[in-house]
């Protein structure tokens, strides 16, 4: 009788009048092979597996320690430690300069924050000084040139004006309630015409000299209008804006401020 396997892959290795002593067989890997169906035949392919697996790792392991070995080879251990400790004291001077580094530059924050800070309150301070000029300086010349009381009117006139540069220029412009410049006439309205426009106003009216509007020698308290000049009394006898408009190219923008809201 010829030896048989205890374990075979497939029965086609077995003679085939020994087929019939083999077992369907499932090992741990499932991997279906067939065992001899024979008292002391057992599985052993867990045990074989491991075993290839422990040679492997140890043939690796021997494989990997020559080549740190070659790749060593010649290396002093101490001057290995020796350039650790250089290479710690390296960081530690990089530590140091990259700290004295930051507070330098912190240094240099603060200093550079400290002079924008002036710089901003002396560009504060010249733009005060500018809006003062030209602002207060054109105000009281309108005032005056109108007849009114400047004490009175340059607070009211001055919040209502500012100075804005245009293509290099500083110029005075009128603000409106939606804080931009109010327009007047051909372009934006002047400080003469805020002025104008303040003595035409019941509020700000008695602020401003009564004037005679056709030179007739009217006293400064006669409201009536000039007879045989014009037939406007008041203000209120303006029937539309074209009327004003007309009256003050005929007559002067002096001889409509004369006349009185109403009429007496």
């Amino acid at each position: 009788m010829p030896k048989l396997e205890g374990f075979v892959d497939t029965l086609e290795s077995v003679d085939e009048q020994y087929r019939d002593l083999y077992l369907e067989h499932t090992d741990k890997d499932g991997k279906t092979t067939f065992r001899l169906d024979a008292t002391g035949v057992e599985d052993v392919s867990g045990l074989k597996s491991a075993l290839e697996k422990e040679r492997s790792l140890k043939k690796d392991a021997i494989k990997g320690m020559e080549e740190v070995t070659a790749r060593f080879e010649g290396i002093d251990p101490d001057e290995i430690a020796d350039l650790r400790t250089k290479a710690g004291r390296v960081d530690e001077l990089e530590a140091t300069k990259n700290e004295e580094w930051d507070k330098l530059k912190a240094g240099i924050e603060t200093k550079h924050a400290a002079q924008l800070e002036a710089k901003d309150k002396v560009i504060a301070s010249k733009d005060a000084a500018l809006h003062k000029h030209l602002v207060e300086s054109t105000a009281k010349s309108a005032i005056a040139a109108a007849g009114g009381s400047v004490e009175l009117l340059l607070p009211h006139v001055v919040s209502k004006a500012r100075v804005v540069e245009e293509d290099g220029q500083h110029h005075v412009r009128v603000i409106g309630a939606d804080g931009g410049p109010r327009a007047g006439g051909e372009g934006w309205m002047t400080i003469a015409g805020l002025v104008t426009e303040l003595k035409e106003s019941e509020t700000f009216g008695p602020a401003f000299k009564a004037s005679d509007a056709a030179g007739s020698g009217a006293g400064a308290g006669d409201k009536k209008a000039p007879t045989g000049k014009h037939r406007y009394r008041s203000k209120a006898d303006f029937k539309n804006a074209k009327e004003k408009s007309d009256f003050i190219a005929e007559h002067g923008q002096a001889a409509y401020s004369s006349l009185p809201m109403k009429a007496a």
